[in-house]
């Protein structure tokens, strides 16, 4: 995004690196509320210019990118165990665990 690239790694580790140097930017330690904190998820943006990343916890971390430093805006439990990348679409994000398909969308309310 904007030439660099949000990578998370089965530490539980987020990194930004710049592609035009390779060079890493930050590191940041995702905080699992209980717990594998492993990764194996890819990170997946939406249009509106926010991040996801889920660990095997079942925690998903929503970002914005930002080169300078890692900034989370949330961070979301489900409570089951999942390798999963986020998918986003049409205002739902939906998350595949062991167990179950998970589908989150804000609604408004009438």
């Amino acid at each position: 995004y904007e030439e660099h690239l949000y990578v998370a790694s089965m530490e539980g580790l987020i990194s930004c690196i710049d592609t035009r140097t390779g060079e890493q930017a930050w590191e940041e330690r995702l905080e699992s509320s209980s717990g594998r904190n492993e990764v194996w998820s890819s990170s997946t943006m939406t249009g509106d210019g926010l991040m996801y990343v889920s660990n095997q916890t079942g925690d998903t971390f929503v970002f914005r990118p930002n080169p300078r430093s890692y900034n989370q805006v949330s961070r979301n439990s489900i409570n089951e165990h999942t390798n999963s990348s986020a998918i986003i679409g049409n205002g739902e994000v939906f998350i595949r665990t062991h167990k179950a398909l998970w589908c989150f969308a804000e609604h408004a309310s009438p």
